[in-house]
């Protein structure tokens, strides 16, 4: 088989299907995936080359006209990602033999640790929208739902009015891969939405938004961009110079979490991670803090060493002043000499300067046993701390466990769940049934093109002995012309001799 590029946009279209389908992918995966592959199609147009023809030296070329000065390790391990993902597309449908990025090897990721939000900077940043104002209303809302929930931004824009359960506070969420968990909703967060939807959402509804909660001035979903740009200057107004992101919120979520005594499990949970390690760099977060907290302590008290270290120095040295000073003791009867009298007030000055180095000596020597004294209160607070998440993490297992028993005995849940399941079911099935047909559509094909090559090859066989017998018929009639040629000579021989015969 021999296929081009000619046709990219009918195999990239059946690749994105293949992408949202068969592999369950997100839209925005699919989105970045549809991008990387355009960029390499686009490279093979240039090099005027087919499908077939590709080999591991064309995939090296485009691997290194795609790295870049400057790009970003993940997205150069997503666009390799997303050509790996091509080939075994192609692979399965039959449209090429060989795969060339078998051997492809993806950079190593540096997992770097997230910017986070300490409490009093995302209480800032929530107290900005005018509630007041109906849109101010929205915005608080879904700031308040960002951060409550830990909600990725796309989660949180496509959040329906059926996800939520008002009455058990709780929200279904659907992650990368349709994936669904249950999110508890904070108090504040659930009064904002009850406020918005109650308010607001009934104006701004024109009926196309499909029960989708947070609305647009149309009436419609509203955009990542649209969120971003709000929310971009919403951090402005609160005075946070740092670079934030939505996405932040969910950081900070996480990292607030752990720090009040979270179990790493839940958090994991909460956030929709399939693998822990994802969660874990929340706790690389909070363990460098306390790195940092210990190293700060250690600088404080090695610079203190340091001083009393110098003014010990000081006071040697005044000492060994004082001895080398002559001073002769004064004879009866006469008066202070001058000199006698100068080194009297330096004797004096220098005493008193060295009292206040003893003074001071003493503060340092206080100030280094307060500080062991705060090293083991610190001690003494990390252990106190350590009980208290122990203590959390039991109340929150006791609070997981009411969690599930309250999602079990949500009937309208379990109705809902179960009439979801039953559609996935049906369409799973339609989706069979689509897959049998059209199978059987490409088996027919095959079956109608060998038959047409048949026929092909039996036209070109008639065509063949059809010309060849042309040639023995312009033969035989080449040697019809010939005897006639000779059957008149001979009668007019034949003619000749009668006459004669008759004279």
């Amino acid at each position: 088989m021999f296929l081009s590029f000619n046709g990219s946009e009918k195999i990239i279209s059946s690749y994105i299907s293949y992408l949202a389908g068969a592999r369950g992918f997100s839209l925005n995966t699919v989105s970045a995936y549809e991008s990387d592959i355009k960029q390499f199609v686009s490279f093979i147009h240039k090099r005027n080359k087919n499908i077939e023809q590709l080999g591991k030296l064309d995939i090296s070329d485009y691997i290194h006209y795609i790295s870049k000065p400057g790009i970003a390790s993940t997205t150069l391990s997503r666009k390799i990602s997303s050509l790996r993902n091509f080939f075994r597309f192609l692979m399965e449908e039959g449209l090429v033999k060989d795969d060339p990025t078998l051997a492809l090897e993806s950079p190593q990721i540096v997992r770097r640790l997230p910017s986070v939000l300490d409490v009093e900077e995302i209480e800032r940043i929530l107290e900005q929208p005018d509630i007041n104002d109906p849109f101010g209303l929205r915005d608080r809302a879904e700031l308040e739902l960002l951060y409550a929930c830990g909600l990725r931004i796309s989660e949180l824009l496509d959040l329906k009015i059926e996800d939520i359960d008002f009455n058990e506070s709780f929200l279904i969420c659907y992650g990368k891969g349709d994936k669904e968990r249950i999110i508890p909703i904070g108090r504040y967060a659930l009064d904002f939405l009850t406020l918005y939807i109650g308010k607001v959402r009934g104006k701004l509804d024109k009926g196309k938004a499909d029960g989708i909660i947070f609305l647009n001035k149309r009436g419609g979903k509203i955009s990542r961009m649209g969120f971003w740009k709000r929310f971009k200057n919403y951090c402005i107004k609160a005075g946070i110079s740092k670079r934030v992101t939505p996405h932040t919120f969910r950081h900070s979520f996480a990292t607030h979490l752990l720090e009040g005594g979270a179990d790493l499990r839940v958090v994991q949970t909460l956030l929709g991670h399939n693998d822990i390690s994802t969660t874990q760099i929340y706790t690389h977060m909070e363990l460098r803090e306390t790195e940092e907290e210990i190293e700060k302590v250690k600088e404080e008290k090695e610079s203190l060493g340091v001083e009393i270290w110098k003014k010990k120095q000081e006071l040697i040295g005044l000492k060994k002043e004082l001895q080398q000073k002559e001073v002769r003791p004064l004879r009866k009867g006469r008066g202070i000499s001058p000199r006698e009298q100068g080194l009297k007030v330096e004797i004096k000055k220098l005493e008193e300067e060295r009292n206040g180095l003893r003074t001071e000596l003493e503060k340092m020597k206080k100030a280094v046993q307060e500080a062991k004294e705060e090293d083991e209160l610190t001690g003494q607070l990390i252990q106190k701390k350590r009980e208290e998440i122990k203590s959390l993490n039991k109340e929150i297992g006791v609070l997981k466990e009411e969690l599930e028993k309250n999602s079990s005995l949500s009937k309208n849940l379990k109705t809902q769940v179960k009439k979801f399941r039953e559609e996935i079911d049906e369409l799973q099935k339609s989706i069979k049934q689509g897959e049998s047909e059209l199978e059987r559509i490409t088996a027919d094909s095959g079956k109608r093109m060998a038959e047409e090559m048949e026929l092909t090859e039996s036209l070109t066989e008639l065509e063949k002995k059809h010309n060849t017998l042309s040639s023995e018929v312009d033969k035989k009639k080449e040697e019809k012309e010939i005897l006639e040629k000779e059957v008149r000579t001979l009668e007019k021989e034949k003619t000749k001799l009668e006459n004669e015969r008759a004279f």
